[in-house]
């Protein structure tokens, strides 16, 4: 749904969870950070990522499913704590 689209609540809504997921984000490690931003906002394989980071695919792989466990906890809590 494109913001237009959305009512003035919603846009609010969806504001303050992007504020949230922002947060949870900031607590992550600075290379789990990165990780993020590779794999999802600069859309790379984990071949790609493993070269650009000279690490082990196997490992990148390891730590992105930990980073991501990890942020879940934080954005739960964020998200409890409206």
């Amino acid at each position: 749904m494109e913001d237009n689209q959305l009512s003035p609540e919603e846009r609010v809504e969806r504001q303050e969870k992007y504020a949230r997921l922002s947060q949870a984000l900031r607590r992550l490690s600075p290379i789990q950070q990165e990780l993020i931003q590779l794999r999802y906002g600069n859309d790379l394989h984990f071949a790609e990522i493993a070269a650009m980071l000279a690490k082990p695919e196997g490992t990148l792989r390891k730590l992105l499913m930990r980073t991501l466990r990890q942020l879940r906890m934080p954005y739960n809590q964020l998200e409890r704590g409206k």
